[in-house]
């Protein structure tokens, strides 16, 4: 059993950003629902207007735990906070056409039920964007040898 856990130990360390992404890419998701869910279903604004609302909430969300948590930027200077938030946002656009486009697709042309759509969209979007912030937003620079 001893080496099991050793096994598992070596694997978190190893995929350590990755888990970290999954676990904020689950808080975040879970953002996205409840916003959802109380612009929806609470207040009643349209579903397509509480998809792009409760988006807006969860990349708020998402900047901040992915920056300070799972890629560990610690840009910290005048204007990279601000540059690194405009290509966050930048991306995160990006991924909520697709997450808009696949919802008025499914939800609103085909009539799957929301929170299904969501959930599927969400999956992809999650993908997408750990992509895009591992290779282009939260980059590390390589240092040179000299």
């Amino acid at each position: 059993m001893a080496g099991f856990y050793e096994k598992a130990k070596k694997l978190i360390i190893k995929h350590r950003r990755e888990i970290l992404y999954l676990f904020f890419g689950g808080v975040t998701t879970l953002v996205n629902f409840v916003a959802y869910n109380i612009f929806a279903d609470r207040i009643g604004i349209s579903n397509e207007v509480s998809n792009a609302l409760s988006w807006c909430v969860s990349v708020a969300v998402a900047f901040f735990t992915n920056k300070y948590f799972v890629f560990e930027s610690r840009n910290e200077k005048k204007g990279q906070i601000f540059y690194e938030l405009v290509k966050f946002v930048a991306a995160r656009l990006l991924t909520g056409l697709m997450d808009q486009g696949t919802f008025m697709l499914f939800h609103t042309l085909i009539g799957i039920n929301d929170y299904i759509v969501k959930l599927f969209s969400n999956v992809l979007v999650i993908v997408a964007n750990y992509f895009l912030s591992k290779l282009i937003i939260f980059r590390k620079k390589e240092k040179k040898n000299e």
